[in-house]
């Protein structure tokens, strides 16, 4: 009776149990194939999460060239306050300033900005309500920097200038 399956009592097929060292092995090829995709994955996404000064946060799942400045006290990817591209940054303990260009303008014209870290909180946020202040000229933000004492540019992206 070679080559044939011996039924059970109910008439169904009686299944062969799978030895221990063919599931490492299916294990272990599938943890190749995941981390293999993961790396390739890799070369095509330069996402972005690093952290400013809590709770900002420089975040874009994709790419540096389309990262925000975020606000995000819970760690849950949190609430846009300066948009892409930031081509530098500096904080001190009551601001958060930030120059950006447009995208798909490389080279061009640069807009400055500045939060003021007291008067944010979670959620929406309104210009108005002077929380971030921007865009401004580089003599407009050369006049804030001088009347309200902001910080220096102390970390520039020169590769997205």
């Amino acid at each position: 009776m070679s080559g044939q399956v011996e039924p059970t009592e109910d008439g169904s097929p009686r299944r062969r149990r799978i030895p221990l060292w063919e599931w490492i092995v299916f294990g272990a090829g599938l943890l190749v194939v995941v981390l293999g995709s993961l790396a390739f994955a890799s070369l095509f996404f330069d996402a972005v999460d690093e952290e400013l000064i809590y709770p900002y946060r420089l975040f874009d799942p994709d790419s540096a060239e389309d990262a925000w400045i975020v606000y995000d006290p819970r760690g849950d990817g949190g609430t846009g306050r300066i948009r892409a591209v930031i081509v530098a940054v500096g904080w001190d303990t009551h601001y958060l300033v930030a120059a950006r260009r447009q995208p798909g303008d490389p080279g061009g014209e640069l807009f400055y900005y500045y939060i003021d870290m007291s008067k944010d909180q979670p959620g929406g946020i309104r210009v108005d309500e002077g929380v971030v202040v921007g865009p401004l000229t580089a003599e407009e933000f050369e006049i804030a920097r001088a009347s309200l004492s902001l910080p220096s540019f102390t970390v520039r992206y020169p590769e997205l200038r």
